[in-house]
């Protein structure tokens, strides 16, 4: 697979959406996955956990990324 021209970031907010997008992330082949510091240690080199609101870890990587999923728990609005 070609390296891909836009910069993607998994979000990931609750613990089944960090499986969900971990098996993207694996699918896909590129992107980087940031989820709560809460669910342990990152595991992969593409795995960054953060510690702030998720409005300031968005609001930090908006400038520096070209795409952004999002796994919320149903009912999240953005």
């Amino acid at each position: 697979m070609s390296q891909p021209v836009s910069k993607v970031a998994l979000i990931a907010v609750t613990e089944n959406g960090v499986r969900l997008a971990c098996r993207l992330r694996e699918r896909l082949g590129y992107g980087s996955l940031y989820r709560p510091a809460r669910y342990g240690k990152p595991q992969f080199a593409w795995e960054h956990s953060y510690s702030t609101a998720l409005k300031e870890k968005v609001e930090e990587l908006f400038c520096r990324v070209d795409q952004f999923v999002f796994f919320l728990a149903t009912g999240a609005t953005i």
